[in-house]
């Protein structure tokens, strides 16, 4: 019996030499077992042009004991993530967020893990990011904001980090909403810090996510794959903070992210104006041109 969809997704990225961009690459024009299969190998070859190794690439894709042992990897893990209430979203299934397609293929993830609400990943939804060094007047806009939203149906997605981030949370169960949360790292690795906010997260109805495996990190150049995958997860992202070079400023290059007015050194044009009401009812709606 072929895999099922997310099998097949989960286990491409285990085969040699199959990286982010032939594993979103080979999902966009096979998206099962069965249509990579049904397809001669010249053809597999051809969707991996510019991929370097190609042929070795679409010679392993057909290697019955490589993908059979990657699918029994992948039904091991499964059965782990079953059993601690993660489930794996994959890019070829219709639970997928579409916004996570906006990025570049060498930083969309392969796959997400979910513990919680799911169905969230599917709501509008704007993304709160805050930088190093956020100055008052930004801290306070934020947490206003937040509940604002809240009060238009918009789900908060914060970071399972500190500082910012836990008042983020704070102000989510506050506001009575469930909010989405990102980790860095992998759902099985959450730091200790960290997991008083991921608990309250859960038991207020909301998701946790991680675009790693379980057991990965944390690792702090993964940081910026976080904040890259909370900006392109929402409906829209605020970044929130002074100048510097950090992941979250990094997310400001996004085309659907927008400054606080006190970043400085953005675009003017992408900026928040600071009056609550009209900055709330512009990201509640679908489509703002930031």
């Amino acid at each position: 019996m072929p895999p099922d969809a997310v099998s097949y997704a989960l286990a491409l990225p285990r085969l040699p030499g199959l990286g982010r961009v032939a594993t979103h690459r080979l999902l966009d024009a096979f998206p099962t077992f069965d249509a990579l299969r049904a397809t001669p190998r010249e053809q597999v070859i051809h969707r991996l042009t510019g991929i370097p190794g190609a042929a070795a690439l679409a010679a392993t894709l057909f290697d019955d004991d490589a993908v059979g042992a990657a699918l029994a990897a992948v039904a091991d893990e499964r059965a782990v993530l079953a059993a601690r209430g993660i489930t794996a979203i994959t890019p070829n299934v219709p639970a997928w967020p579409a916004g996570l397609d906006r990025l570049d293929r060498r930083d969309r993830p392969a796959a997400l893990y979910v513990y919680g609400r799911a169905d969230l990943l599917a709501r509008p939804s704007v993304a709160f990011l805050g930088a190093t060094g956020l100055p008052p007047d930004a801290f306070e806009y934020a947490q206003a904001l937040l509940p604002a939203l809240a009060r238009r149906g918009i789900v908060p997605v914060g970071a399972l980090a500190s500082g910012f981030d836990v008042v983020v949370g704070k102000v989510a169960g506050g506001a009575g909403v469930p909010a989405v949360m990102v980790a860095g790292c992998g759902l099985g690795v959450v730091p200790p810090p960290m997991r008083p906010l991921a608990m309250q997260t859960a038991q207020a109805g909301g998701a946790l996510v991680s675009p790693f495996e379980r057991g990965h990190g944390p690792f702090a150049h993964d940081e910026a794959d976080r904040a890259r995958v909370m900006a392109a997860l929402a409906t829209h992202a605020v970044v929130f903070g002074g100048e510097g070079g950090g992941p979250e400023h990094r997310a400001l290059a996004l085309p659907f992210a927008l400054a606080h007015p006190s970043v400085t050194g953005a675009d003017p044009a992408r900026l928040l104006t600071g009056d609550l009401d009209r900055d709330a009812d512009r990201l509640a709606a679908p489509g703002i041109d930031p």
